[in-house]
């Protein structure tokens, strides 16, 4: 399915920011690891307790593995296109998960492709496969919009403070939490005023525990050099040992940057402020020698969020 599915993305549908198969299909990869939970054991040392899923049944775990793939294709391949494309790709996805050959794909398909046991998604009036998050419990599919929470605004609450919850906010959130805790990195490509940085944000300050997790800030403009991003994620870390920088012991470090496709490119093309962002994503100090600390370092940071709109400076 996931070559077919590559395929369409490639063919059909129109991307906002360019991606490649591989790093498509890592993604997917990524997200059902997030949602093996349980089938990971628990525990540490002596205490070590076999993972809950060892005492599934066969058919349990099949079902699970087909909706954890499911969901993940969906967010992974499906995810980068734009509006129109969501509703052809919802479309397409539905029919491949059907065993059926969606128009033109017929030679693509097997002649006789392995049915699902699980149950299809229920796409009726007008919903799409976006409208839903699979129930790894339950092994069922669960509208976005029941997760929900009621909201009261506080009296006295200024208009620019009010968020009020939405299926996007949910959703989005709910990917962002399970990067987060999975320390796997993020990236959230948008129009700009479509909510990126405020999602972001307030997950980070409001939504994780604040003596386990360290927040760091960046904001890209067009000035943004990597010299900049070095010392904005220095400031917010402790030194551990001779090289080697950290959040305070206990706690996890996540850098949100936000803008990252500001930084103006340089003569030969570069964007050096993002270069900085991916030196730390590779676990390398990056020109810590200019700013007259030592020989370099390694920074350990746990997961990297990003958000970043269709213009600027990205190539």
């Amino acid at each position: 399915m996931l070559p077919l599915a590559l395929r369409c993305l490639r063919k059909e549908l129109q991307e906002i920011s360019p991606t490649e198969d591989i790093g498509v299909s890592r993604s997917t990869m990524r997200l059902i690891t997030c949602m093996l939970d349980d089938f990971v054991p628990s525990g540490s040392g002596d205490d070590v307790k076999p993972p809950v899923g060892a005492t599934f049944d066969d058919a349990t775990k099949v079902q699970m593995v087909e909706g954890m793939f499911l969901f993940a294709a969906i967010w992974s391949v499906g995810a980068t296109t734009d509006a129109a494309g969501r509703a052809a790709f919802s479309d397409f996805f539905c029919t491949l998960a059907a065993g059926e050959a969606p128009t033109g794909y017929a030679d693509w398909v097997e002649a006789a492709p392995p049915a699902l046991t699980l149950p299809p998604i229920p796409v009726d009036g007008g919903a799409s496969v976006y409208d839903y998050k699979f129930d790894t419990a339950s092994r069922s599919w669960v509208l976005w919009t029941s997760l929900v929470e009621n909201m009261a605004i506080p009296e006295g609450s200024g208009f620019a403070d009010i968020i009020v919850p939405t299926k996007d906010s949910v959703r989005y959130t709910y990917l962002l939490d399970m990067a987060l805790q999975h320390n796997q990195p993020l990236l959230m490509v948008g129009p700009t005023g479509t909510g990126k940085s405020v999602y972001m944000s307030r997950h980070l300050v409001k939504g994780l525990p604040g003596d386990k997790w360290t927040p760091v800030f960046i904001t890209m403009s067009a000035r943004t050099s990597a010299n900049m991003v070095q010392e904005q994620v220095d400031g917010r870390l402790d030194k551990r040992k001779k090289g080697v920088y950290g959040p305070p012991i206990g706690r996890k470090a996540v850098v949100f940057v936000d803008d990252l496709n500001m930084p103006s490119k340089e003569t030969y093309g570069a964007q050096v402020g993002v270069g900085g962002v991916r030196l730390r994503r590779q676990g390398r100090g990056g020109g810590r020698e200019r700013l007259g600390k030592g020989k370099g370092g390694k920074i350990r940071c746990n997961c990297i969020c990003v958000g970043a709109g269709m213009e600027g400076g990205n190539a």
